[in-house]
């Protein structure tokens, strides 16, 4: 019995340093991988965005506005929303005012084309023109 007591005790520290090398192993495996693996960009045709995007390129009359304050403020309003504004006052002191947009700009984006095309559709029944991307 205490013939066997020491090599009882040295199987099992080399059964514990065995185990504790598998799990530093598998630790190190793990801490590769995580630092092997980036963002991919999804490259099924599912997962594809449409943005859609509208302008108006020709100038169109916007309003008639009854005095110069009032023209300054919506002549703002427009600029602020990207917009091209010009303005031209009678003799009454009424200001006529037109704009017009000339860069595309994204309206709205989607994960499906027929949503799309329904947005299009709608910004060039409101009389602009409309693209998707």
């Amino acid at each position: 019995m205490v013939r066997s007591l020491p090599l009882f005790a040295a199987a099992a520290l080399f059964a514990a340093a065995s185990l504790f090398s598998s799990d530093q192993q598998t630790a190190d495996a793990q801490t590769k991988s995580a630092a092997k693996s980036k963002f991919k960009a999804p490259t099924r045709p599912t997962n594809r965005i449409f943005r859609v995007q509208a302008r108006s390129p020709y100038w169109r009359a916007v309003t008639i506005a009854p005095n110069p304050q009032i023209a300054h403020r919506i002549r703002r309003h427009l600029e602020r929303r990207g917009w091209q504004v010009q303005t031209r006052r009678n003799y009454l002191n009424q200001v006529a005012i037109r704009a017009r947009v000339v860069h595309w700009y994204t309206k709205a984006i989607y994960n499906n084309r027929p949503q799309a095309e329904r947005t299009a559709a709608f910004f060039r029944y409101s009389g602009l023109q409309a693209r998707i991307r």
